[in-house]
Parts: structure tokens; sequence; C-alpha cells
């Protein structure tokens, strides 16, 4: 039973890391900046 929920959790962390590389990637769009994502999408704000 733990074996099963540590496994899952593993899966959930790596789609969840995949999930935020790409969001960062799109956000970039092309820039090579290391700018967070918030001051890209905020602005000035």
């Amino acid at each position: 039973m733990k074996r099963k929920r540590i496994l899952l959790l593993s899966v959930v962390v790596l789609l969840l890391v995949s999930l935020i590389m790409v969001i960062s990637v799109m956000a970039a769009d092309g820039d090579t900046t290391t700018q967070p994502k918030s001051v890209k999408v905020g602005g000035v704000e």
C-alpha cells in the first residue's frame, strides 16, 4: 500500500515539474533571460 502511494506521489511530482517547465517555456516565448514568469506576465505592476 505504501509503495503504491509513493509511486503515485512521484508520478504527480514529475507531472507537475514537466507542466511548470512547459509553462515557463511558453511564458518566456523564445526569450532566454532568467526573469521570473510573474514579472513577464504582470509587466510593470
